[in-house]
């Protein structure tokens, strides 16, 4: 029985890991989303924003109320395919 229950934990920490991902991003001065909110970006809805930094300074506060700008850093965990589809929002804005 306990055999099961750690077999059971385990498979539900590999799970997790496998599912979540935390990815680095750029924005850089071509993308569609400069100058628009954070929280304008549907897409974004799905990830989380762990992180933003601008002009090399962490910010701690609400980072959906800022504009992207050109060097800014965002720092996202999320689902691989959730990632992907911000970052190409971010980007394209498809």
């Amino acid at each position: 029985m306990l055999d099961d229950v750690l077999l059971l934990l385990i498979l539900s920490v590999v799970s997790v890991t496998i599912l979540s991902r935390i990815d680095v991003s750029a924005v850089l001065g071509s993308y569609h989303a400069i100058g628009r909110k954070l929280d304008s970006m549907q897409r974004l809805a799905r990830v989380n924003i762990i992180a933003f930094w601008r002009n090399g300074v962490s910010r701690d506060d609400a980072v959906v109320d800022l504009d992207l700008g050109s060097g800014d850093i965002v720092v996202v965990e999320g689902h691989p395919d959730e990632i992907q589809a911000a970052e190409i929002k971010i980007m394209t804005g498809l």
